[in-house]
């Protein structure tokens, strides 16, 4: 049976201490890791802290609520390798997180877990006092309990005993536990009941420098709790020793993760790669058959050379920063086993052995950390995108929690996730009508304006081919063709004559082959909670040879239709932006107010507006946008039957159909969302309206009653344009704003699908915050804010 290993600390702050928690974390291989009295807020990313090998659960204090600027907060880290449930709904009213992780099965029909919670207690500001939030603990550990009889707890934290508890040695035993014998609070007193009543017992000895045991350890099973001589944060409080918590059970259930083997495509030979297909009568291969079976051939070819000529590595991720050289992962594995060794043994030249060994880990640690940092503050100016890599890898984490639930379905498998996710990534698209489309003829019946241009076809030219080719970037990934631009980039000269050939026959058949209709998708976190499956939102990648053709096709059709896009839309197109939007809406207020008493501005939202967009009735815009004969017949065929699967975990979910939106991760996707809104503004016949992609913003100047009953009917209007383009509004997410610096204003109320539309005295409009006076004060201070918070300053 191995010892599950957990670190607790009151760190009395981290603010001030991310980047030395956070080597000190790396050097160390804790299974979980708790800390109480954090101080953190919503500034501080919990990568700051914590490297991949962890996933992370906090309870900042809401100072906002409390009225404090310091003090209190809750975390608790666990090996990311481990099956972990977050247990939300287990919180009380004091600072506590709970989590389960899952034990292996002593016996097929008996299963236990192991419920772990970090608790700080402490009186708030503006109430929630002490003896509320241990009696509201003490409730809810007593439900838990009496709910898990079979299941192990440990909980460990702050509970602020002090002078009110007196603790004695169990002289019946030899497992270290301790007993209170002096008990001076009922509150206290019932605690213990509770605790004695539950079988836990507390077996934290290590008194502070006062004599007092401020830091607990209970736990229903047998642990062993230690003072630890390397803390993770320093300097240490001296009322507040860190401690090392040790249980020896059953097992942990581990998330396996699957065996990957990749190909280096930097050790290569391309020469003869090159060699092999110059030889190639390309010709013979791609111009017979159906084009699918062409480009079958072609990509066998491709796998051929590959396999021959690209070196195959089984490949592990790696568990060690990015700054830790072979030198450095050497001692830390000799200082790792010689503390296993004293552990088993108990000789004191193993501890000495790790002793020396850790002392030179952390001086080497600190040696290359410096070179690395170094390193990254001198690629600002000639290599950006690494130190911005560095910044992105604080903010965000890749790490997925191992039980994952959509519903009340949960998932604790690598492939049973990733088809939790393809579920709830299918369920965001719109079921298309049981009509055939057919493709030679658009859904309107009416024709296209002859003032508009139209383009029928798409010529390849090969030397615009080869150079989009090398120019792909080399740090991105191969789509599910699995064909990556470094081999792409190395073979271009080689390639060109049969991507020409497959493009030409894509363009004039109006087809797309299918491997190109495919994409791969990434779960990426939003907000909330972790295992939730829907607080994620999906990134798409698709072939490099069809991003190759696409960029073709979007050339030429932006070109040709650059009269339907509107002046209106500000998102996707050239020489448009953020900028351009915010200086034409501002233009708009700040004139017509000098004139007007009022401008009222409605801010639109939709739901998962990409993902809903009708494929026929997409169709029937860009007919009537002007896109004609085989070209309306290639993006009948680009839109049609597309597929996408989940990759995670190095596991891929299945296979599943996309019936609606425009594709995401493409380069088409984007033009084709412009085309199909464009025809919004023919909405708004007394309103003035701005948009950058899907974010409209509706400007009315009002100078009586009448003027809002006006906006009212373009707002009308829209509504049956969202109910005609099968598109949904999200109204939570609708406002309107009064813009006016007048103490009297023309009362004005506006809905959509007769709800009501939220009144607001500031919005952030494109990352601005405008208020209701057109002044950028709010905005000033929350920048100003951030930036003290940033450093510390606040």
């Amino acid at each position: 049976m191995a010892a599950i290993k957990c670190y607790y600390q009151n760190v009395r702050g981290l603010r001030t201490k991310t980047c030395s928690v956070f080597r000190n974390v790396c050097l160390e291989d804790y299974d979980v890791i708790a800390f109480t009295e954090t101080w953190l807020d919503d500034n501080i990313f919990s990568n700051e802290l914590f490297d991949g090998r962890y996933l992370v659960w906090r309870r900042d204090r809401d100072y906002s609520r409390t009225a404090q600027k310091l003090g209190g907060g809750v975390l608790i880290a666990v090996k990311s390798t481990f099956t972990v449930i977050e247990r939300t709904d287990w919180h009380s009213s004091a600072e506590d997180i709970w989590v389960s992780l899952v034990l292996k099965r002593s016996r097929p029909q008996v299963s236990y877990n192991l419920h772990i919670c970090v608790l700080y207690l402490c009186n708030e500001n503006l109430g929630n006092s002490y003896i509320t939030q241990l009696n509201n603990f003490t409730n809810k550990l007593n439900q838990l309990t009496l709910k898990y009889p079979m299941d192990k707890f440990i909980l460990m934290g702050d509970f602020n005993f002090g002078n009110d508890v007196c603790w004695t040695l169990n002289v019946d035993n030899e497992n270290g536990e301790l007993i209170p014998q002096i008990i001076s609070h009922q509150h206290i007193r019932e605690f213990f009941d509770t605790a004695q009543i539950s079988n836990l017992s507390q077996f934290n000895g290590e008194r502070n420098i006062n004599g007092r045991l401020l830091d607990l350890v209970f736990s229903n099973d047998l642990v062993t709790v230690s003072e630890c001589a390397y803390p993770l944060a320093v300097p240490v409080d001296l009322h507040h020793k860190p401690l090392i918590i040790q249980e020896n059970f059953v097992k942990i259930h581990k998330l396996s993760e699957k065996k990957l083997q990749t190909y280096i495509y930097s050790r290569g030979d391309y020469e003869a790669i090159k060699s092999e297909l110059d030889r190639i009568n390309w010709n013979n291969l791609c111009l017979v058959g159906t084009l699918d079976d062409a480009v079958t051939k072609f990509y066998n070819k491709l796998y051929e050379l590959r396999d021959k000529y690209i070196p195959l590595k089984s490949m592990k991720q790696s568990s060690y920063p990015a700054w830790y050289n072979s030198a450095l992962i050497k001692i830390l594995k000799e200082k790792h086993k010689y503390h296993k060794k004293f552990k088993i043994y108990g000789n004191n030249a193993d501890y000495h052995s790790f002793s020396i060994l850790r002392n030179r880990a952390v001086s080497i640690e600190k040696t290359c950390f410096n070179k690395y940092m170094d390193k990254i503050e001198n690629s600002i100016v000639k290599d950006p995108k690494k130190f911005w890599s560095y910044v992105k890898s604080k903010r965000n984490s890749n790490t997925f929690p191992n039980v994952m639930h959509y519903g009340d379905v949960l998932a604790s498998t690598g492939l049973e996730i990733s088809n939790l996710f393809a579920t709830y990534f299918h369920s965001t698209f719109q079921k298309p009508d049981s009509v055939v489309l057919d493709v030679n003829v658009p859904l309107s019946n009416v024709s296209s304006s002859s003032e508009i241009t139209s383009i029928n076809t798409i010529n390849v030219c090969q030397s615009r081919v080869l150079k989009l080719l090398k120019s792909l970037d080399l740090s991105k990934s191969g789509g599910p063709d699995f064909i990556p631009p470094i081999f792409i980039v190395n073979c271009a000269d080689s390639i060109v004559v049969p991507l020409c050939i497959l493009f030409q026959r894509s363009l004039s058949e109006g087809l797309l082959p299918n491997i190109w209709k495919s994409s791969f998708v990434t779960p990426v976190f939003k907000k909330g909670n972790r295992s939730d499956i829907t607080n994620y939102r999906p990134i798409s990648k698709i072939c490099l040879f069809s991003k190759v053709l696409e960029r073709l096709v979007h050339t030429e059709v932006y070109a040709a239709l650059q009269c339907s896009y509107g002046d209106e839309q500000h998102g996707f197109l050239k020489k448009r932006s953020t900028t351009t939007n915010l200086i034409l809406s501002h233009d708009f207020i700040s004139h017509g107010m000098e004139k007007c008493p009022q401008i009222d501005v409605i801010y639109t939202d939709y739901s998962k507006c990409f993902d809903l967009i009708d494929h026929k009735l997409l169709l029937d815009k860009l007919f009537l946008a002007g896109i004609h004969g085989d070209l309306y017949r290639w993006f009948s065929s680009y839109i049609d039957n597309r597929t996408q699967a989940v990759v995670l975990y190095g596991y891929t979910s299945d296979w599943i159909h996309v019936p609606s939106g425009v594709p995401q991760g493409s380069i088409l996707g984007p033009l084709l969302f412009t085309l199909f809104i464009s025809d919004v503004k023919n909405c708004f016949q007394h309103s003035y309206i701005l948009l950058y992609a899907d974010d409209m913003k509706v400007h009315k100047k009002v100078q009586n009653i009448f003027d809002t009953l006006y906006l009212q009917e373009d707002l009308n209007r829209f509504e049956l344009y969202c109910i005609k383009n099968k598109l949904k509004l999200n109204i939570d997410k609708c406002f309107h704003i009064t813009f006016t610096r007048r103490q009297s204003i023309i009362g004005s109320s506006y809905k959509l699908n007769n709800q009501s539309i939220a009144k607001v005295n500031s919005i952030r409009d494109l990352g601005i915050i405008q208020d209701s006076k057109l002044l950028f004060d709010q905005h000033v201070d929350n920048i100003v804010k951030k930036l003290l918070s940033l450093l510390d300053l606040s």
